[in-house]
């Protein structure tokens, strides 16, 4: 089976790096999982077998390569620090939720970050998720609750 992955680039970049932005809350970050993952899947792409959505596999490269560079940086209290102090102060109000939520996210482990992404932003049922994410449904869903209830604590305490 080929595979043409301009065309795979062209459907699924945009997405790719919308995941990756919301997993990581970093830009340039995000640009350069979005990079790795279509370099690391023009080399993949011959071994895909069709076990899964070639979508599903895409996006499983995505939070992974998105996990494993969270992991090589130093903990996610630094991030949101080093993020926050490139902000300017002059902000309308989507750029300051799109702030809010970042730094909501960006309490998160990376795990139950990765489950609350997908769901909430990539619309993929729990199911897929779990497929994705390697583990079983009945995870994804306490990672999806205890994220929402983490985050809503949160909101809350802020006022």
């Amino acid at each position: 089976m080929a595979h043409d992955i301009g065309v795979i680039y062209a459907q699924n970049s945009r997405y790719v790096y919308n995941i990756a932005l919301r997993m990581l809350c970093d830009r340039q970050d995000a640009e350069d999982i979005m990079q790795e993952v279509f370099i690391k899947l023009q080399k993949k792409i011959a071994g895909f077998q069709g076990n899964s959505e070639l979508k599903t596999f895409i996006y499983r490269m995505t939070v992974n390569s998105s996990i494993d560079l969270m992991r090589r940086r130093q903990s996610l209290a630094g991030r949101a620090e080093r993020s926050m102090e490139n902000k300017t102060g002059h902000v309308n109000a989507e750029y300051d939720g799109a702030m809010m939520l970042d730094s909501l996210l960006g309490t998160l482990p990376p795990e139950q970050r990765a489950a609350v992404v997908l769901f909430e932003v990539g619309g993929f049922s729990q199911k897929e998720i779990a497929i994705m994410l390697k583990t079983n449904v009945g995870t994804v869903k306490s990672r999806i609750s205890r994220s929402i209830a983490k985050m809503s604590g949160l909101i809350k305490k802020e006022g």
